[in-house]
């Protein structure tokens, strides 16, 4: 799955809603925006006033490998 993800930027698995570079933004997204809502809850600075991250912040990256 990383490899389909990182590379060719498609996303599998059942869970998902899709394989295409839409979906894959969507779960970038929801991913980054979970860091915050963790982190602000095991600080206890109460509840994130606004997500950072939406789907269109990860539409147009490159793909890299490290």
């Amino acid at each position: 799955m990383h490899n389909n993800l990182i590379h060719e930027g498609k996303l599998l698995g059942g869970r998902f809603a899709g394989t295409d570079i839409e979906a894959c933004s969507v779960v970038a997204a929801d991913l980054m925006n979970w860091f915050d809502e963790y982190i602000h809850a095991v600080m206890s600075l109460g509840p994130v006033k606004r997500k950072r991250y939406s789907k269109q912040d990860f539409m147009s990256l490159n793909a890299y490998s490290i």
